[in-house]
């Protein structure tokens, strides 16, 4: 059985994008910083931007999650996209 590797890294919002994607700029130690990582978060699926359910969920991400805020970002995955697939802890 394949081992799911996880990791758990401190970061720093950059910009919201929709209700289920942020960017932010990770530290992933030793001086290194990945910047301008596309975060997916884990376990929500929110309505296209062009809907305005999809508008009125990036807002309320906007407000849990504002720009410069600090959050730990835990990585299952990265997703079809190349997106990080995670769960954000604020």
């Amino acid at each position: 059985m394949k081992r799911k590797r996880t990791w758990i890294v401190p970061g720093t919002v950059v910009r919201v994008i929709d209700g289920d994607t942020v960017v932010a700029d990770l530290d992933l130690g030793w001086s290194i910083t990945y910047c301008n990582a596309v975060i997916r978060l884990e376990h929500i699926n929110c309505p296209e931007l062009d809907t305005e359910a999809g508008r009125s969920a990036a807002v309320r991400t906007t407000e849990l999650l504002p720009v410069g805020t600090v959050i730990n970002v835990l990585s299952h995955a990265r997703d079809k996209y190349g997106r990080v697939l995670a769960t954000v802890l604020a």
